[in-house]
């Protein structure tokens, strides 16, 4: 596997240098993203912010100087983070929880665009790139995690709450 991927690398960037003389242009896209969940009920805490990170191709195909019509694929990853709290009877005992949930979506995207830049005016160049990006899921998961903070115990006949020991139930 560790053989077909630096085969892959290296035969694209053979391509992207031979592609950028003539009409195509090849770019390689890393895109770090920071993504949430907000919750509309109440009663579910927003949780920590995620860092993900999308990598994809990008083809140019160029058909003047200042004109290009732009694809390619880029895998990107977004998801969230919520928290919440819980109670009720657990194995026949009265318990309080908070439920930690992440999730974690993977999905294609192909963006269509047309890209538009000037000519130098002043050293800058000026540019714009406008279009669409078509998306496919192609992977959405949720993990969970249970922490068990409180037991509810009775010590002759008097009910109290004391901090659990979190076993896995």
């Amino acid at each position: 596997m560790k053989k077909n991927s630096i085969l892959t690398i290296v035969l694209l960037a053979g391509l992207a240098a031979a592609a950028q003389t003539s009409k195509f242009k090849i770019a390689f896209r890393v895109s770090p993203n920071l993504s949430w969940a907000k919750p509309d009920d109440n009663n579910i805490e927003s949780g920590k912010t995620v860092f993900r990170f999308g990598y994809g191709v990008m083809l140019d195909r160029m058909f003047s100087d200042n004109y290009a019509f732009g694809t390619g694929f880029e895998i990107c990853q977004t998801g969230g983070m919520l928290v919440y709290k819980g109670s009720g009877k657990v194995n026949n005992e009265d318990r309080i929880w908070e439920t930690t949930r992440t999730y974690n979506t993977k999905y294609i995207e192909i963006p269509l665009t047309l890209k538009l830049r000037t000519n130098e005016i002043g050293y800058i160049t000026y540019w714009g790139q406008f279009g669409l990006g078509l998306g496919f899921n192609i992977r959405s998961r949720a993990d969970e995690k249970v922490d068990y903070l409180l037991d509810r115990v009775s010590q002759d006949g008097v009910w109290s709450w004391q901090a659990s020991n979190n076993e896995n139930l």
